[in-house]
Formats: structure tokens, C-alpha cells, sequence
């Protein structure tokens, strides 16, 4: 499961993943991530981690096919905020 977080920082995607990730969750957040490169030039993606389960294949292509449509010098900051078990749980 994933949810999008209220940040007042204008140019933010942060979302928090419990569970496991599913396409629909993906492209959640990148339709929102989307949405702010149309109107900055620059995006910050912020994720936090309180469990995960696993992550469908589908979502890695999403991912992957965001990248390739926003480019790595549009993301200027990705933070991740988790805990041992959520480093455990990714690793």
C-alpha cells in the first residue's frame, strides 16, 4: 500500500509505502511526479519506508519508464526515511 504525504515544499512528491507496492500505487506517485516537472524544473522525491513486502514486476517498468521520460537531472533529491527493519526488509 502506498499513500502520498502533505509537504509544503511545492516542487515534492512524498509518498509513505506499507506493504506491498502495486502498479495502481506507482502510478499514483508518478502521475504526481509528472504533474510537478510540467510545472518546475526540477522534482524531489520523498519516500518512507514503513514496511514492504515486495514490489510488483510492473512496477519496476513503470519506474524505469519514468526515468527515461523525466531524466536523472530533473530529480534533484531523493530521501528515503526508514528504520533497521525497513533496511532489512528492502536489502
Amino acid at each position: 500500500m502506498l499513500e502520498l504525504i502533505h509537504i509544503d515544499i511545492d516542487n515534492t512528491v512524498a509518498f509513505c509505502v506499507s506493504w506491498k507496492v502495486t502498479e495502481d500505487d506507482m502510478s499514483l506517485v508518478l502521475g504526481r511526479a509528472s504533474g510537478k516537472l510540467d510545472q518546475y524544473s526540477e522534482s524531489v522525491l520523498f519516500e518512507q519506508i514503513d514496511s514492504i513486502d515486495g514490489v510488483e514486476v510492473t512496477v519496476i517498468i513503470k519506474a524505469f519508464k519514468y526515468l527515461f521520460y523525466a531524466g536523472l537531472l530533473n530529480i534533484k533529491k531523493v530521501a528515503v526515511l526508514t528504520d533497521k527493519k525497513g533496511i532489512e526488509s528492502v536489502a
